[in-house]
Order: structure tokens, then C-alpha cells, then sequence
């Protein structure tokens, strides 16, 4: 089943204002990126977009999914300008372009823009293509969290690209309850209404949460909600919240506020995803050190996925605060020493005083 036949469950109010918003903008000249933690909704917001968007005779749109085109994305937007304005040439046809955008506005729509390998190159073709009719041309992108992690990237590569960047809200009750129902009568998942509020608890409204979750519940039923251990292990909710799970361990604090995965008081969106990370660990690591105590293993797996960079007491500390009920950063500085007698042979952990620290593998 494909994402444009489950477009014809989703209204243009299923985000809320946010089409009404963004369309304006694009129509106005303005470009658009928007971003937020993983499974937040861009697929099918940027392609019902496109959708509202060709309802305007005036414009005309070019999709393209940078996940599957990362290394060749210049060559791709080429062709696909090109066969909208009837050019057989091989490189992007920019007289013709121009004369097109006289009677017609274009609208280029990416999806995963920070998968790109050369966005200098493709910055500088939307620019070129902007020069030739500013408005008349527009951008509407999705990005993670490196739209605000790799900023001046972004901007210095393509400032005009980036002046609107729009986070992606997590959805209240309402939407929670609509997600469901789309899900219902697309995948024919039975969730019954009684949930949705448990459900929408759970998942704090990220829609790929929601989804996964009423497919777990349609098949093991709701009496299942109670049984975490079962939840926890159900392969496709288990991928989404290992996506999510890989930013929350990796991404400052100030990130994890940004795209709403925490909020100012430092707390998780989702309880499932607090209990997803309390039992997360390495793959094979109770294999290759099973002396680890459940702390010791948890600040293992915090300094590995960190391990081009330091690790910061503070982000050690705040990511510890959520995985134990008896915290204390006493209690995990001995834990550090500890592991790093136990770890000797495979790991050295260095201190950096008064800032944290930082893991490299031993040479054999």
C-alpha cells in the first residue's frame, strides 16, 4: 500500500493550521523547511501538501525523496524540471525554466534534506532557479534535528532556503483519536475507543507512535496496554522508539527541548520511550561483558553512542535522572570508576575534569 492511496483518509485540517499556514507562504514566494524528532509526520504532510498545493492551476510542483536520490540529487531535480517544462536537454534547462516560471510558479518539494551528500551543489541550483523568478519560486523541505544542529550549514549554503523553519507539533487527544481512524479504515486496525486516551498518554501524540502502538493493539488486544514487556518487544513500535531513543542518547539537551522530545522541566514526551530506554542497551554487550551491573551497561551505552565526541557529565546525568528512580550523581561517578576497571581491557575511559568524558577503543 502506498502513502499517496492513505492520503485519501488524511483532510487538509489533519495537522491542524499548518497546511493553510505553510501553503501561504510557499504561494508567496517563501520557502519552507520543517523538522521535529523522528516519526513526527513529514511523508505524509509533505505529500499532502503537494496535493493541496496542484489544486492551483498556477502552480506546478516537482517531488523528490532525498533518502533515495542522496548522492545524485542535482541530476534528478534536473530531469524531473526538465520533463515539467518539456526540455530534452541533459543538464537543467534554464531558458526554458525561465520561460515557464513567466506563466507558472514551481514549487520543488524534498523530502529528508539532510540526507543530501552535496548540498552545496544543490543550494546553489535552487538559488540559480529562485534568480530567475523570486516569486515565483519556492522550496518545502523536511529535516531532523541537524537543521538545528548544523544551522550555519544550512544557511550559509542557502540562507533565503531556510527563512522559515517550522517545527512539526505533536498531536493532542483529537489527532491522536484521528490517527487511529485513518489507521482503522486504511490497515483495518482495530483500536477500540476506549484506549485512545491511554494510547495517546503513552505515545504523547508523535504519530508514528500512535500508528504502531493500535497496530500492536489490534493484534494483541487492548487488554495487552498493561503488558510493557510484550509492548516493548513488538518489532515495528521497537523500531520507532529505537529511532528515538538513538537521538535522545546523542543529542544535547537543548536539541531534545527544540524538537519536543523533552520539555523545559526536562521530562520525556512518552512514557513508552522512558521505559524503551531504561531496557535499552548494546546489542551482543551481555555477551561480551556480562560482569556490567544495569547502571554500569547504561553508561557504557551513553558513552559509546557518543564516542567521536565528549560526553558531558550534565548530558550523563540527565540521561540517568530518566532511566533510574534512585538517582544520584554520587552513585554514578562510582559507577564510572567502576566500569572503567571492567572495560579496561576493550575500552579506555578518559576524564575530562569538571566536564566529563570520553571513550576510545583499545588497540590489540
Amino acid at each position: 500500500m502506498s502513502i499517496n492511496s492513505s492520503l485519501e483518509y488524511i483532510g487538509a485540517n489533519h495537522f491542524g493550521n499548518l497546511v493553510p499556514a505553510v501553503t501561504k507562504l510557499l504561494i508567496n514566494g517563501e520557502s519552507v523547511v520543517i523538522y521535529g524528532m523522528p516519526g513526527y509526520g513529514r511523508k505524509h504532510f509533505l505529500r499532502l501538501m503537494e496535493r493541496v498545493l496542484i489544486q492551483n492551476e498556477m502552480v506546478k510542483t516537482v517531488f523528490i525523496e532525498c533518502l533515495a536520490n542522496a548522492a545524485n540529487i542535482n541530476k534528478v531535480l534536473s530531469r524531473e524540471i526538465n520533463n515539467l517544462t518539456g526540455s530534452n536537454e541533459s543538464e537543467l534547462d534554464y531558458l526554458r525554466l525561465e520561460r515557464f516560471l513567466k506563466t507558472q510558479k514551481l514549487i520543488v518539494i524534498l523530502g529528508h534534506i539532510e540526507e543530501v551528500e552535496n548540498k552545496q551543489e544543490l543550494f546553489s541550483t535552487l538559488l540559480k532557479i529562485r534568480e530567475l523568478g523570486i516569486d515565483k519560486f519556492a522550496l518545502l523541505s523536511s529535516a531532523d534535528q541537524t537543521i538545528k544542529t548544523q544551522k550555519d550549514e544550512y544557511m550559509e549554503l542557502g540562507e533565503i532556503m531556510f527563512a522559515n523553519v517550522i517545527r512539526m507539533p505533536l498531536f493532542n487527544m483529537e489527532g491522536t483519536k484521528r490517527i487511529l481512524e485513518i489507521n482503522r479504515d486504511y490497515f483495518g486496525y482495530g483500536v477500540p475507543d476506549t484506549v485512545v486516551s491511554k494510547i495517546f498518554s503513552l505515545t504523547g501524540g508523535n504519530p508514528a507512535l500512535i500508528k504502531h502502538l493500535g497496530k500492536y493493539i489490534s493484534e494483541m488486544g487492548d487488554l495487552e496496554l498493561n503488558n510493557l514487556d510484550l509492548m516493548l518487544k513488538f518489532t515495528s513500535l521497537e523500531i520507532k522508539l529505537k529511532s528515538l531513543v538513538k537521538v535522545l542518547i546523542s543529542e544535547d539537551k537543548w536539541v531534545l527541548e527544540d524538537i519536543g522530545m523533552i520539555g523545559t522541566s526536562g521530562e520525556l514526551f512518552s512514557p513508552i520511550l522512558k521505559e524503551y530506554l531504561k531496557r535499552y542497551e548494546l546489542e551482543n554487550q551481555r555477551l561480551f561483558l556480562p560482569q556490567l551491573s544495569p547502571r554500569e551497561a547504561r553508561i557504557l551505552l551513553f558513552l559509546l553512542t557518543n564516542r567521536d565526541r565528549l560526553t558531558t557529565i550534565d548530558k550523563i546525568g540527565f540521561l540517568m535522572n530518566l532511566t533510574e528512580d534512585n538517582f544520584s550523581m554520587w552513585a554514578v561517578y562510582k559507577a564510572i570508576s567502576r566500569l572503567k576497571n571492567r572495560v579496561k581491557d576493550r575500552y579506555e575511559i578518559k576524564v575530562v575534569k569538571n566536564r566529563g568524558y570520553l571513550i576510545s577503543e583499545m588497540l590489540r
